[in-house]
This record gives C-alpha cells, structure tokens and sequence, in this order.
C-alpha cells in the first residue's frame, strides 16, 4: 500500500541516499540542484528530528522524500511563519520515477495546508528548468518575474494559492 509520512531519525540515511541520488542524476544532466552537504544522512536527520522530513512509501520500501516546513527564511524571509507551507528537497528514487509520486507528493502537501488552515504552498526551484514546467502543471505560479542567486544557483520562487 502506498502511503506519505512523518520520517524518523532512523529514516534519514534512507531519504538522504534517495536524495543524493537525485542530486547527482540532475547534476549529470546539467542542473545543480543540492550540495552533498545540503543533503546529508546527519542534516536529514535533523530534519526529521524536527518532524518535518517526510518519506513516500511503496509497500515497506521509501519511493520518496521531501520536507514540509512552515518557515522559509532563506527564500521567503520577508513572510511570516504561519503564513503559508514550504515544500523542499522533492526527490523520487529513480525506480519509482512515473509512478505518480510528484502528484501524490503535491496532493498530500495541499491536504496538510488545508488542514493547518492555509491558503499558500510554496516551495522554489531552478530558474530555467524543467521543474518550472513540471511545477506550473501541478498549478504552481512564478512568484518572481527576475530570478534570484542562492548558493550559486539561480532559484525562483513559485506557490500555489488554495481556495
């Protein structure tokens, strides 16, 4: 049965594995999308030592990861805690690309905005990729109309506003 939830400590090396699996396969396909550092088996596990890294499930084994923050004052410091959900670090192991994943993953991250009483989801994303397209598929917008540098990278900002 598959299924999204709350990861454990002893879930990190786990999500951390699938997370820089993704991170060197987008690498060889010219996009940068973490550091190693970012990633971490240890900085996995303070996330979920702070309950917001998340795992998705096929049967027992993790398809995917990504975490759901409250706060982003890296990319949206001029906004609020509580004012809208975060959605980072998305990655699918790469045997379970096509599966739906994304969708399950975006679907789930809205059910839980509602249900904490918010009308935005928001997350980033390189500036000039794919992901943009992926993202406005699943009725994310740009929120900036000039990308911006963090870490090297160029990142914009998008969200999907619930009503």
């Amino acid at each position: 049965m598959d299924s999204i939830r709350r990861l454990s400590t002893a879930d990190a090396r786990d999500a951390s594995t699938i997370l820089l699996a993704a991170a060197a396969w987008a690498r060889d396909n010219r996009a940068h999308l973490w550091a190693e550092s970012e990633i971490s088996a240890e900085q996995c596990a303070g996330w979920a030592a702070e309950g917001v890294l998340f795992g998705a499930f096929e049967g027992d084994e993790m398809a995917a990861t990504f975490t759901l923050t409250d706060v982003d004052s890296l990319y949206w410091p001029e906004t609020p805690a509580g004012e809208a959900l975060y959605l980072h670090k998305v990655a699918v192991r790469r045997a379970s690309t096509g599966s739906g994943w994304l969708k399950q993953i975006i679907d789930w991250a809205v059910d839980e905005t509602r249900q904490r009483k918010l009308e935005r989801l928001r997350l980033d994303t390189l500036a000039f990729s794919r992901l943009v397209e992926l993202y406005e598929s699943h009725r994310f917008v740009l929120v900036d109309a000039i990308p911006f540098a963090v870490g090297g990278r160029s990142i914009v900002r998008m969200e999907r506003v619930l009503r």
